[in-house]
């Protein structure tokens, strides 16, 4: 199997005979250093498995440029307001250094779904699995902020409260877990923790962060609703 292929079996757990057709709809591309993968307020008509080098992922106001991510190796690359939603980006991705992606562009993408019914299903536990990284460093952040002067405390709850959430996942959200919650009670659960999230960005000063977290979560949970996933 091709690295995209192992990538995609091992996270999601796609059927053997559909692996390869999935695989022939990507082609290996290039991204040089300083080179855009997409920029603010341009259509997102591309998806990409990261497969070496590293792509950051901004915001810019005028101001600052807020990052939001560093992606690297194994991690999907696309903004699904518009690959699925055909909306402006608020977002740019640009290559840290020298990149080989594997990409699909939204016409292929469309066509795949048809061809496969559940790939629009595997784009959106993507989404979930990077929220779910982004919740556990958030809350964890959030924790560090609350140790006060003690810094015996703020490494305990830095390192406690991440446990506590992904153990919580783990048992009622994730897709292999045998006590996983029906809907709507996971979109319930997966939404108080998504909120809670958003909160702890904004009370530790992130609220752009907290914006775009919130934005992603409710496609999450849209995307969920929609596939009873």
């Amino acid at each position: 199997m091709t690295e995209l292929e192992l990538y995609i079996d091992s996270y999601f757990g796609v059927a053997k005979e559909d692996l390869s057709k999935i695989s022939s709809f990507f082609h290996l591309t290039t991204l040089k250093k300083g080179d855009y993968f997409l920029k603010s307020g341009r259509v997102c008509d591309k998806l990409s498995f990261h497969k070496s080098g590293f792509i950051r992922v901004y915001v810019p106001t005028k101001e600052k440029e807020i990052t939001q991510w560093i992606s690297s190796s194994g991690y999907f690359i696309t903004d699904l307001a518009g690959i699925i939603f055909n909306q402006p980006s608020k977002y740019t991705i640009q290559a840290l250094s020298d990149c080989e992606l594997y990409s699909i562009d939204r016409k292929d993408d469309n066509n795949l779904g048809q061809l496969i019914p559940g790939w629009h299903e595997i784009i959106h536990q993507a989404l979930a699995f990077s929220l779910e990284i982004a919740m556990v460093v958030a809350i964890g952040y959030w924790g560090f902020q609350q140790g006060g002067k003690s810094t015996l405390l703020k490494y305990t709850l830095m390192i406690a409260l991440p446990i506590v959430v992904m153990v919580l996942w783990g048992i009622f959200a994730a897709p292999k877990s045998h006590y996983r919650l029906d809907i709507p009670l996971r979109l319930l659960f997966a939404g108080a923790l998504f909120a809670l999230t958003t909160l702890s960005l904004f009370k530790t000063g992130n609220g752009t962060q907290a914006f775009i977290f919130g934005s992603f979560a409710f496609i999450s949970l849209l995307m969920s609703y929609l596939f009873k996933d």
